[in-house]
């Protein structure tokens, strides 16, 4: 009636780990992928004196199959190596525990770099990866930090002092118990050596705020808030939470099958800043420049249309608010070429200028001279009703206006409409669907960790290239 258990009988022949996978397993199209990659730089870290390590294909591949089925921490790799045939036979049985796999990851940080280069590489020769249209965008990912760890630079003096009159009474206190015989150094000394470790904390980040700031030619912003568990993650906007403390991570990928060409970190929660950077990196990893560009308006300003321009790529960025356009039409260009002036030839003041990135410039509008003007019916910045607006520098408005022109084809809109098709998606795989979290600390560690995810999602999108190609042929 039933079926008896056979867990207890001995079998007659012996049998492998693999034997246990079905036949058409993910697993062996990981295996068969890794032997393919040139790895000859993990091997050249080792020598043949001391303990037998790891084999570093293995690493790799129980790696990062763990990151596209969701396991990025080192503890869950542990126990799925122990008990997930999967993974057992990715790592060879060996079992490695959660030390071996932060270890090898520290250590070949920049070789893991490197990898997603020679991944990338790989689906371009696969012809997965065409540069045709490229779409970029950034997601903002929370840090291995808390709110809880954070403190605005204006509270930075109060929070010493404070700290200070506290340790001083300590001090006293332990003075008095010395004196009298009783003897507290096991206790109070923790209490003393926790406040002295938060001042120096607190020094610390002041002075790297201040030495930021002074490179910058600025004054620190009092509002400015750093964790000091990760000192690199910066305060950043979210729809659900007022500000998480975390990165803004960069990447672009091709329409073709979503392959990630670049991934980078930017340390502004403005995109526009990272737009230049990610370009750059996406033409070295490739060797070759797309025909276009697709971008959403935070990445619109004339710095990044002209570096569209540069590398030969066409920029399909979101049309900039209708205003902007009406406000242009209604300034004219001094002879300096420098300065605007309106229709009716008074020259417009400048109260601030942005001219790094969107070359824009802040006009105070002269409304006693506009009352009496004829054509203030007709003016924008008079019926505006605004006393400054916001304007592009005359040194680049030939360019937003030919690009303002070419928005208002069909065919630009058909091409920007696959915009969140392309760049979206993959988003939404990392953050919702796998739900990989940054558990790494600093700057330099979370790139590399973001170019392992985006390398490791690469891996799945070659690989289902692959079942398609099989089921199809």
């Amino acid at each position: 009636m039933f079926r008896p258990d056979k867990s207890l009988e001995r079998e007659l022949f012996a049998y492998t780990p693999r034997d246990l996978l079905p036949e058409k397993s993910d697993v062996y199209l990981y295996i068969d992928l890794f032997d393919q990659l040139d790895l000859e730089e993990f091997y050249m870290e080792y020598s043949n004196q001391g303990q037998d390590s790891v084999d570093p294909r293995l690493m790799l591949r129980t790696i990062f199959y763990g990151l596209t089925h969701g396991v990025a921490s080192g503890r869950k790799l542990e126990t799925a190596c122990t008990y997930d045939a999967r993974y057992m036979v990715l790592c060879g049985t060996n079992r490695p525990n959660y030390r071996t796999f932060s270890r090898f990851i520290e250590r070949h940080q920049h070789h893991l770099n490197q990898m997603f280069v020679q991944v990338v590489r790989f689906a371009q020769g696969a012809k997965l990866a065409k540069l045709g249209r490229v779409a970029i965008d950034g997601t903002r990912i929370k840090g291995y930090t808390s709110n809880h760890r954070t403190m605005k630079a204006e509270k930075f003096d109060h929070a010493i002092e404070v700290i200070t009159k506290e340790l001083e009474g300590l001090k006293e206190e332990l003075k008095r118990e010395n004196k009298f015989g009783d003897n507290c150094e096991a206790e109070m000394p923790k209490d003393i050596l926790h406040r002295e470790k938060r001042i120096e904390k607190i020094k610390q980040a002041k002075a790297r705020l201040e030495r930021e700031a002074e490179e910058r030619g600025d004054k620190v912003k009092p509002t400015t808030q750093v964790s000091f568990n990760d000192t690199d993650a910066r305060s950043l906007g979210s729809n659900k939470e007022k500000f998480i403390m975390g990165y803004n991570c960069q990447a672009i990928a091709d329409e073709e099958n979503q392959i990630i060409l670049a991934a980078e970190i930017c340390d502004n929660t403005n995109d526009s800043v990272a737009f230049c950077n990610v370009v750059d990196a996406m033409t070295k990893n490739c060797d070759k420049v797309p025909d276009q560009i697709l971008a959403d308006a935070g990445y619109m300003c004339i710095r990044n249309l002209d570096k569209a321009n540069e590398v030969g790529s066409e920029p399909i960025f979101s049309d900039p608010r209708a205003d902007g356009r009406e406000r242009l039409e209604h300034v004219v260009i001094n002879e300096d070429g420098e300065t605007y002036s309106c229709k009716a030839g008074i020259k417009l003041k400048y109260t601030s200028s942005n001219r790094y990135a969107s070359k824009a410039l802040s006009i105070r509008v002269p409304k006693d001279d506009c009352e009496s003007c004829p054509l203030k019916d007709q003016c924008y910045l008079y019926t505006s009703g605004k006393k400054t607006l916001r304007i592009y520098d005359p040194a680049g408005r030939q360019t937003i206006m030919n690009f303002m022109e070419r928005s208002k084809s069909e065919e630009f809109a058909i091409a920007y409409r696959r915009r969140k098709a392309i760049i979206e998606p993959i988003f939404a795989n990392i953050k919702t669907q796998k739900r990989l979290l940054i558990y790494r600390v600093g700057r330099a560690k979370v790139d590399s960790w973001w170019k392992m995810v985006c390398t490791a999602l690469n891996i799945e999108k070659i690989i289902r290239a692959q079942v398609r190609l099989f089921k199809d042929g």
